[in-house]
């Protein structure tokens, strides 16, 4: 089986960037979009093993600091490589119900601008990373073609002091941070 997806995204933390003297944190992920492809091959009928790729683009915090006026804005992009597979639980019916996780590697580069003092850099990180989901798919002609939706739980670390060095000094880093969203997909699938 092989297929595409197309989802909404939400960062479901900050990202332990300090901004200000008083501790407050910049988002990294407050909305995005990301898309996938995958590829899955069934042993057996309840059972998929296969590969995924996936991109995604988040914004994160546009802030202003008033005491200061310095202005904040972030950005991260993720790109997934994956081994992952897929329970399928009736995997006969016409609507099937399904259990997906995967793991492998995730490269997320996050951009930090500041504006007065300017300042802007970014930082590509390399890390392990997973996923797990719940979803649901229907036939839509005989049984070749499928469309579906699916909700993940997708998580990863990022390095923020690589992207807030030499940064202004009331700008700090909180060192190596689990990143975590949750990501809602349409999909569209054909099997061979």
């Amino acid at each position: 089986m092989i297929g595409g997806s197309l989802g909404v995204a939400a960062g479901l933390q900050n990202s332990g960037i300090t901004y200000s003297t008083d501790g407050d944190k910049l988002d990294w992920g407050t909305a995005g979009m990301q898309a996938a492809l995958s590829y899955y091959y069934f042993p057996i009928d309840f059972l998929g093993v296969g590969a995924e790729i996936s991109g995604g683009s988040f914004n994160g915090a546009d802030k202003h600091w008033y005491s200061y006026s310095e202005k904040f804005r972030d950005h991260t992009q993720v790109m997934n490589l994956f081994l992952s597979a897929r329970f399928t639980v009736n995997p006969k019916d016409r609507v099937r119900f399904y259990v997906p996780g995967g793991a492998g590697w995730t490269v997320a580069e996050q951009k930090l601008k500041i504006k007065d003092p300017s300042f802007e850099k970014h930082s590509t990180e390399v890390s392990f990373g997973w996923f797990a989901g719940l979803g649901a798919e229907w036939d839509i002609w005989d049984d070749v073609w499928s469309a579906g939706v699916e909700v993940r739980y997708h998580t990863f670390k990022y390095d923020t002091d690589a992207l807030t060095h030499d940064a202004p000094s009331f700008v700090k880093g909180e060192g190596k941070r689990r990143y975590s969203y949750l990501v809602c997909f349409f999909k569209i699938s054909k099997r061979f």
